[in-house]
């Protein structure tokens, strides 16, 4: 298998952009909805729920599917890029609650 470069397309590389961008839409408001237990505040700040939809659309390609290149073996290709794109579009959503928390909180 060759090892393929970064950014290439690939199955991971679709669903961490899609995880990633469709969690960055609400990510920010997360860590206020929780706090306040009100619901309302996931779509509270919508400026950056939209920058942060670019970005982690962005990063999760790039990651999943540098990820899922890695964690795929040649028997069970499909479950590493999966689980590569998964992982891939998880990170900016912590990320992005972390940032949601701090803007909250100070």
């Amino acid at each position: 298998m060759k090892p393929g470069t970064i950014g290439e397309p690939n199955l991971a590389a679709l669903i961490g952009s899609g995880i990633g961008s469709i969690s960055g839409l609400i990510a920010v408001g997360v860590a206020p909805s929780v706090i306040e237990h009100n619901p309302r505040l996931l779509l509270a700040h919508p400026t950056i729920g939209l920058f942060c939809f670019a970005l982690g659309g962005l990063f999760g390609w790039f990651v999943g599917g540098w990820l899922g290149r890695r964690l795929s073996h040649p028997s069970r290709q499909q479950q590493g890029y999966v689980l590569g794109g998964v992982i891939g579009g998880l990170i900016p959503f912590a990320a992005f609650v972390l940032l949601g928390w701090f803007l909250w909180t100070h």
